[in-house]
């Protein structure tokens, strides 16, 4: 997200032209990750096995429609 926005303030002026949601579960809400505070909005998802989350691709479709997402970059958070 951090480059993402250097890119769009060098690009457009402006590091607000691109909005992210962010899927997060209770756990990532628990843990104070970091990629929910840089986020515009933040869509609360089932926590457990990441089946129920990040691997659900349903999921993923219908959060990316409801929040009418135009594009969806799915990132390895290590």
């Amino acid at each position: 997200m951090r480059s993402l926005r250097k890119w769009s303030y060098a690009t457009f002026g402006s590091s607000d032209v691109l909005r992210f949601v962010c899927m997060a579960t209770p756990e990532d809400i628990q843990a104070n990750a970091e990629y929910i505070k840089m986020a515009n909005k933040m869509v609360l998802v089932p926590g457990g096995s990441n089946v129920n989350n990040y691997a659900n691709v349903e999921l993923i479709l219908q959060t990316a429609v409801t929040n009418e997402v135009d594009v969806s970059l799915t990132f390895l958070i290590l």
